[in-house]
């Protein structure tokens, strides 16, 4: 699985990187800063993204768990067509799709307007289009 770790307000990547979680589940990082809060982010391969936004304390132990990240499996797709007002398709628009509003993907519309999004998982996602000369 691939884990992006954050710190702070302004989002210094601390660890980028792919990792491999033991058989029960679990995975270390570290050794990390305390008094800081941490953003993590977690693509496991099939799966749904999940993250965790996290305080260490000044204080806190040597090791600190997180809340089990839930996984939802990733095999589920969404596509549709971008048109104009007269029904025209929106060639080479852009399609973009959210959860919990962070952007997850973007992709381009074909000649026809069509998109498509794939390995996606039981959720709720917003979608919006953009063209050039549109609102």
């Amino acid at each position: 699985m691939w884990l992006n770790l954050l710190a702070g307000d302004r989002g210094t990547t601390i660890v980028e990187r792919s990792i491999t979680s033991d058989a029960d589940g679990y995975f270390e990082v570290g050794p990390l800063p305390r008094g800081c809060t941490y953003s993590v982010f977690m693509t496991p391969t099939g799966y749904s993204r999940h993250h965790h936004h996290i305080f260490i304390e000044s204080d806190a132990p040597g090791r600190v768990e997180l809340a089990p990240f839930v996984l939802k499996r990733a095999n589920l797709k969404i596509a549709g067509r971008v048109v104009d007002e007269d029904g025209n398709p929106d060639a080479d628009g852009d399609v973009a799709i959210y959860e919990n509003g962070l952007s997850l993907d973007q992709v381009k519309t074909d000649n026809q307007g069509r998109f498509g999004f794939t390995k996606l998982w039981d959720s709720k996602f917003g979608i919006g289009a953009s063209a050039t000369g549109y609102a």
